[in-house]
């Protein structure tokens, strides 16, 4: 036991405080103990709680490099990079929790139909593997006198090089591992007719245990009336979403997004009167080239409004009927005609098996698209994909947990702060722990820390 100088460290800076040490001799335990650093509150890496809130907060809005920018600028005190991801390590538990049983909002704040939608977005992902890899040094290729020649190195790069597909368009990176969000909140239906929300935007989202995130989600969707008020699921094609509302949401009214199903019906529409030849020489050329422009463009314009007309009526046989009627007006040879054609199919195909879902008729007056959820994705991604950032499944899980209670109602940071408060308040041991995270050390950091 002896006296000894420790840093504490506090919103507005680091400070030196005089406390009793104990060192363990024997036995098993940490090595040290500090009991006035646990009688003060401290948590770990000898931080008060509230800059433990501060900092999970800032990671949950902005970039690491950016987070410790914006405090330094407003007077705070922030740690490094390491001990900022050791925070988000510590609380992300504590955030997922918070996210999967959120407090419900006050009854009379309430809307009088119940929303429910779904999409996914990409995640950069690092697998373990990679992770691995990256942290041991750099193996050079030598050959029986030496390094190897550079005409040696420059073929094993470009023999990398080919082995690498390009990929097409349209699909994913391989490099990225999807997350399901869903968003919760209800919309005010005044007896005029006017709609009011979203309210108490509630957000939900995982990579992993995606079947305890649906049943999270529709226990907390019951709290508010799910399947007793007016309910309505909203999401794209996939099949996935599909799936999920058939095994868990059925109790809701199915609304496939009317901007995607608008979108098939545009590119059908645009393989008959698609686009017309380039632009002639002559004025009087030139002049008849625009007029048939401008013709194409209205027929095309037109044909499209009288499908939506029918969609918002119900019609959706009509809708398919007239679809099909367009592969009359395309020839069986020349130039294109293969495209059109698959256009034209791609458009049926989707129409068809969605066709149980096109209920405008029904929630036509009250929402049809799902604004809500993609423009939630585009918030979580600006956070998420980064220039260069590329996740562990285990910490983009705790960052996108942070990331969906920032997005949510107050009431949900709120809960937040109370969980991770309770928990700290219900620590006995007297072991203050470090905060940064564990880190693998190469010959030269060994080396370069050991100087």
């Amino acid at each position: 036991m002896a006296w000894r100088s420790e840093p504490v460290r506090a919103r507005f800076g680091v400070f030196q405080s005089m406390e009793l040490l104990y060192l363990r001799h024997h036995g098993q335990g940490p090595k040290r103990l500090l009991p006035h650093a646990r009688r003060m509150g401290l948590a770990a890496g000898r931080m008060c709680l509230g800059l433990h809130l501060i900092v999970a907060e800032l990671m949950a809005r902005l970039p690491s490099a950016a987070a410790g920018a914006v405090a330094k600028a407003v007077g705070l005190w922030v740690p490094g990079p390491r001990a900022r991801l050791g925070i988000v390590d510590d609380l992300g538990p504590e955030a997922i929790a918070a996210m999967l049983n959120p407090i419900a909002p006050n009854p009379e704040d309430e809307g009088t139909h119940v929303i429910i939608e779904q999409d996914d977005g990409g995640i950069p992902h690092v697998s373990p593997d990679e992770l691995e890899k990256r942290r041991t040094p750099n193996r050079r290729r030598t050959r029986v006198g030496g390094r190897s020649s550079r005409l040696e190195q420059r073929r094993a790069r470009r023999g990398r090089r080919v082995d690498r597909l390009r990929r097409a368009t349209g699909d994913k990176s391989k490099n990225c591992r999807m997350a399901t969000i869903y968003v919760l909140y209800t919309l005010h239906v005044h007896p005029d007719g006017t709609v009011e929300g979203p309210l108490n935007r509630q957000v939900f989202g995982g990579t992993r245990d995606k079947a305890a995130l649906q049943q999270a989600l529709l226990k907390a969707a019951r709290a508010r009336g799910w399947g007793t008020k007016p309910s309505i699921y909203l999401a794209d094609g996939a099949s996935t979403h599909w799936k999920a509302w058939k095994e868990v949401f059925s109790e809701g009214t199915p609304c496939i997004d009317w901007y995607h199903v608008s979108e098939y019906l545009w590119t059908a529409a645009d393989a008959v009167n698609g686009a017309t030849s380039p632009a002639p020489k002559g004025r009087r050329a030139r002049e008849l080239h625009k007029e048939e422009k401008r013709r194409v463009a209205k027929e095309r314009s037109t044909w499209v409004r009288a499908r939506q007309d029918e969609l918002l009526v119900g019609k959706v046989d009509s809708v398919i009927t007239a679809v099909r009627a367009l592969e009359d007006h395309i020839g069986r040879t020349g130039p294109g005609t293969r495209s059109r054609r698959e256009k034209i199919g791609s458009a049926l195909t989707y129409l068809d098996n969605h066709r149980d879902f096109l209920t405008y008729a029904t929630v036509g007056d009250i929402v049809m698209g799902t604004g809500v959820v993609e423009g939630t994705i585009k918030q979580i991604g600006a956070r998420l994909k980064g220039a260069g950032m590329r996740w562990s499944v285990e910490r983009a899980e705790r960052v996108l947990a942070l990331r969906c209670l920032h997005l949510s109602t107050k009431e949900a940071w709120t809960g937040f702060v109370a969980r991770v408060e309770k928990a700290h308040e219900a620590i006995t041991s007297l072991h203050v722990p470090a905060i940064s995270p564990t880190e693998v050390l190469t010959p030269y950091k060994a080396v370069k820390k050991a100087a």
